[in-house]
């Protein structure tokens, strides 16, 4: 599944603060099937060790040697319900249409069997799901 790319993985200090509290949640619940949508060609598994299952529009650049890429939608993620133990989803939310934002929340959360992790660039773009994934957890 995985997509031909060429370049370096990202790995940036923003990136390394980013994923610092998901990596220690990663750690916690000893999670070995993780799926990040939204992964680019680094993303997480640059900063985590194990096995990464990375969806994104597109790869640009090199993914390191954990990362399986697999080009899908936030929208239609090819993955049978409940097949991966962590779902990690960060900075994406608010690139989304606002009304398409639900519909993203539902696949994702649709995905994992327990534990999903969102982040936002921001506590201003926090309400842009706020309300959205109280309504779709429902």
């Amino acid at each position: 599944m995985g997509s031909g790319v060429t370049g370096a993985p990202r790995t940036m200090m923003n990136q390394a603060l980013r994923y610092e509290r998901v990596l220690r949640w990663i750690a916690a619940t000893r999670a070995r099937r993780v799926l990040e949508v939204g992964s680019g060609a680094s993303g997480l598994a640059a900063w985590w060790p194990g096995p990464v299952t990375g969806v994104d529009l597109r790869f640009d650049g090199t993914p390191p040697p954990n990362l399986t890429t697999v080009a899908a939608s936030i929208f239609d993620l090819p993955f049978p319900d409940r097949s991966h133990e962590l779902v990690v989803c960060t900075d994406v939310m608010e690139h989304l249409p606002a009304g398409r934002r639900a519909d993203a929340l539902t696949e994702l959360f649709s995905d994992s069997a327990t534990p999903e992790i969102f982040t936002l660039p921001s506590v201003g773009s926090a309400g842009c799901v706020e309300g959205t994934a109280s309504s779709v957890a429902r």
